[in-house]
């Protein structure tokens, strides 16, 4: 069975390190970045299933990253997290390309909640049968 991969992007190692096993534990892979330019180089070799990232982070921030990431990958769903539950950074982040917000102060059950039920929502991508395949080499 496919592990759905997660890319966690977040400059507090700590907050890092604690959202990393907590996924590691609900069954995703998981790579790690403290920076929104380290985010790209792992873009740039990888296509995670979903990126998982703060807002305020050094270098490039979370609203360019999810424009970024959505340049190099496609649609890859990138769920933010916003530190308050400030409205206009919520807008912002859904402008920007964000599949989800998550705001304020969250629990782990509802970070794991909301990685689930993006995945979920993502479009199944078309399978081409075999034979079309073939005929189109």
């Amino acid at each position: 069975m496919h592990q759905p991969h997660v890319l966690v992007v977040e400059d507090h190692p700590r907050l890092l390190r604690s959202i990393s096993f907590l996924l590691t534990l609900a069954g995703y892979e998981v790579s790690t970045a403290l920076d929104g330019n380290e985010a790209i180089n792992h873009l740039r070799s990888s296509t995670p299933d979903l990126v998982l990232s703060g807002i305020d982070l050094p270098g490039l921030n979370g609203f360019e990253l999810t424009q970024l990431a959505h340049a190099l990958v496609g649609p890859t769903p990138v769920v933010l997290l916003n530190p308050t539950d400030d409205y206009d950074l919520f807008l912002q982040a859904l402008d920007a390309g964000a599949a989800d917000v998550i705001g304020g102060v969250f629990n782990g059950r509802d970070l794991i909640d909301t990685i689930a039920e993006t995945l979920a929502s993502q479009p199944v991508p078309e399978m081409v049968p075999i034979e079309r395949h073939l005929l189109a080499s």
